[in-house]
């Protein structure tokens, strides 16, 4: 992933599967896509956070709410396909 080709090729492919899932009722299933920073797993790029906003399903301008936005996509990800 560190060629920005790489990068962008995955985003599209993220992008289309979630605007699928959407489409189809179903929560945004690239959110279990997340960052790793020193080993440790943080949260999604931000065409996840575009996305959601471009569906209506997140309001306002980046900031403290996309945390508590990702963490309950993320949750029903999880229990849609449990």
């Amino acid at each position: 992933m560190e060629l920005p080709p790489d990068r962008d090729a995955l985003s599209r492919q993220l992008d289309n599967i979630s605007t699928e899932e959407h489409a189809a009722g179903r929560p945004l299933l690239s959110a279990v896509v997340v960052h790793q920073d020193a080993g440790v797993l943080t949260v999604p790029g931000g065409g996840f956070f575009t996305l959601s906003r471009r569906l209506g399903l997140l309001r306002g301008r980046a900031g403290a709410n996309d945390l508590f936005y990702f963490v309950a996509e993320l949750r029903r990800v999880h229990e849609a396909h449990q």
